[in-house]
């Protein structure tokens, strides 16, 4: 967003949006360590998150799509984690994003949990559908790899398919992992957090959970244990003033399952 003008320098004028989901709320992103590969997800000659593009509606709300690690996709068959097409919006000019949107388990047909889906392109605008083109196989990484590695042989001679999909502009942000039968968890407010944010946990039943919150790199920055709490509305609270700025994730755990979101920081 240009009218935010240049970052000094400190990190305190920019937004970090996008990062590989961190779904099962061990506060680490799981990868294959057999050792097969030279690197546990296919190489596209950038980082883990990756290849954005945008596109934009009438009122101005901006959907973006990039490429990162699905954390919950089958590893079996290549011993490398598979890359999906994430989707999400920013109705402000970018300061903030909603939740990211799996694009591939939304598009019926073949099975998510063995398939990489990359390259993704959003048409410039957006109605009530996103057009969003992108490429699915159904081994990480792609044949142009170094001789040798995982990427090549796994790819070599097989071949791709380029996707066409709509994506419903009313869904992308709705995310449906976040509540389960015994208790639900809000996006955080305000997003970004700019000194204090709050988050709510709606509990169906008495519980006990443990709060926590960790850094982009899966280093725990936040911790709060709330026993026997009754069931109904619970807000815990969070003075990020002296956090570092950028993106976040928090995860609410109780004896049966977890839940986790991101949020950023400025």
């Amino acid at each position: 967003n240009e009218d935010m003008g240049p970052d000094p320098g400190d990190g305190s004028n920019y937004v970090l949006i996008a990062s590989a989901m961190d779904y099962n709320g061990d506060d680490a992103l799981n990868t294959p360590e057999s050792g097969t590969c030279d690197f546990p997800w296919g190489l596209y000659r950038g980082p883990i998150t990756e290849k954005p593009s945008a596109g934009i509606n009438a009122a101005g709300t901006i959907f973006m799509t990039y490429q990162t690690i699905d954390e919950a996709a089958d590893t079996t068959l290549y011993s490398q984690s598979h890359k999906h097409l994430y989707m999400m919006t920013s109705s402000d000019g970018g300061n903030t994003w909603t939740y990211p949107m799996d694009i591939r388990r939304t598009v019926p047909g073949n099975d998510a949990d063995f398939e990489e889906c990359v390259f993704g392109v959003v048409g410039r605008n957006v109605t009530n559908e996103a057009v969003v083109l992108y490429q699915r196989d159904g081994a990480p990484g792609h044949a142009l790899a170094t001789a040798g590695t995982c990427d090549q042989a796994n790819n070599l001679g097989n071949a791709s398919d380029i996707v066409y999909t709509l994506v419903d502009a009313l869904t992308v942000g709705t995310d449906n992992s976040i509540a389960n039968n015994n208790f639900s968890v809000s996006q955080n407010y305000p997003n970004p957090s700019n000194g204090s944010t709050s988050i709510n946990i709606t509990l169906k039943k008495a519980s006990s959970i443990n709060f926590t919150v960790a850094d982009i790199l899966g280093k725990v920055v936040y911790t709060e244990q709330l026993d026997n709490l009754a069931a109904g509305i619970h807000t815990v609270t969070l003075n990020t003033g002296s956090w570092a700025h950028g993106v976040y994730t928090y995860t609410v755990r109780t004896a049966d399952n977890a839940v986790t979101k991101q949020m950023i920081v400025k």
